[in-house]
């Protein structure tokens, strides 16, 4: 998700040709089936392919690939597309599995391409790059199976605390500057679209949120532990995938596990508990119930644990995060009715909202850190 809504110029495809021909252009792949993806402000699609002369791929990836072609405004933007090159390579390196990118015909690992408008009166220029496949089920459709989802929610989180880990070895000068209107730190931003909201009563909701928010959280925002992150650590950034294997009667009851961690489009630095506060938010939508935040933050808390008195600021950062998600969604919609992937917080986003808000500041916080505190007086 890219930095001005306003500003951005989305892809346009004008047909499946236009892929076909791009592919082999660009990386010297045949292609047997082409399959679009969702995605916010890019193009995607899942490429299978029959036949390929690269000299810079010896064996096509066995799952294909995903063809990401990158809206206009962030196109523009080469040494932080170069960082998250860099980085995908890197946590893949260290056990997370990712989209690594391959190489073009010449060598690189990504190209600027010009592209017509809708209108085809002019062009826009957009990075294309060609990243490996990862097989898996999303997240999101794990829904539908409510038994697994406290421990796949312990696993996320778990995930999400050593992928902060090894992102903390990891640096480039990309990420010097690096800001979005998604970075949570900038979610008062969201006050310019609030037009977009057309209820009295949602938008009051969200003016409250915004002001307890910079002055609790942003104001203090330099002393809080902070790093590079995911920043957007959602329910269709991670894939899962049923244990192959049980080693246990345990790992049975498991059922699911993380396989791969997706899309570093948002990652920025800021503050962990940002982080945490971002992918508590899309889990809690998930399950529509708040005690979903419980099993996240205690596999957070494992392997990445912050203070006390960062993980009281959770309720607000978490408030905070659906607010920016649903505004902007809103806002989105209203300028690509055809995209309803921007809309997909919608529906329990408000109610779990309210829940919070309507709730006891410190209920909220001592139920997500009740198995943390069971544990430290075990």
């Amino acid at each position: 998700m890219s930095n001005n809504i306003v500003d951005i110029q989305k892809p346009y495809i004008h047909s499946i040709e236009q892929i076909i021909l791009l592919i082999k252009k660009l990386y010297g792949i045949e292609t047997s089936k082409i399959t679009q993806l969702n995605a916010y402000d890019d193009k995607n699609y899942h490429v299978i392919v029959s036949r390929i002369d690269n000299q810079y791929i010896s064996t096509p990836w066995v799952h294909g690939y995903t063809l990401k072609i990158m809206n206009s405004l962030d196109s523009k933007n080469i040494n932080f597309v170069e960082a998250q090159n860099h980085l995908m390579l890197y946590v893949a390196k260290h056990g997370i599995n990712t989209t690594e990118p391959e190489n073009n015909i010449y060598g690189e690992y990504y190209s600027v391409e010009p592209l017509k408008t809708k209108e085809g009166d002019s062009v826009n220029y957009h990075v294309i790059r060609l990243l490996k496949y990862q097989p898996g089920i999303l997240l999101k459709n794990m829904s539908s199976l409510p038994s697994v989802l406290p421990n796949l929610f312990h696993d996320v989180g778990q995930k999400a605390g050593a992928l902060n880990n090894i992102m903390k070895e990891f640096h480039h000068d990309g990420y010097n500057d690096r800001e979005t209107l998604w970075s949570l730190k900038n979610a008062v931003k969201i006050k310019e679209f609030l037009f977009a909201v057309k209820e009295n009563e949602k938008v009051s909701m969200v003016l409250n949120v915004l002001e307890e928010f910079e002055e609790t959280v942003i104001k203090k925002l330099n002393i809080l532990h902070s790093g590079l992150i995911h920043g957007d650590l959602n329910e269709q950034n991670i894939l899962v995938e049923k244990y192959s294997d049980c080693l246990s009667d345990e790992d049975d009851k498991k059922g699911y596990k993380v396989c791969a961690i997706l899309d570093y489009g948002d990652t920025h630095v800021s503050a962990y508990i940002l982080e945490l506060a971002t992918m508590m938010c899309y889990m809690l939508l998930m399950a529509d119930d708040l005690e979903a935040g419980t099993y996240v933050l205690e596999g957070y808390n494992k392997l990445n644990p912050l203070p006390i008195e960062e993980y009281k600021l959770l309720p607000i950062c978490v408030s905070a995060r659906l607010c920016q998600s649903l505004v902007l969604g809103i806002y989105s919609h209203s300028l690509d009715p055809e995209n309803h992937y921007v809309l997909s917080t919608q529906a329990a986003g408000w109610k779990i909202l309210h829940k919070i808000r309507s709730t006891d500041s410190d209920s909220v916080y001592k139920l997500w850190m009740k198995n943390i505190i069971k544990c430290q007086e075990n």
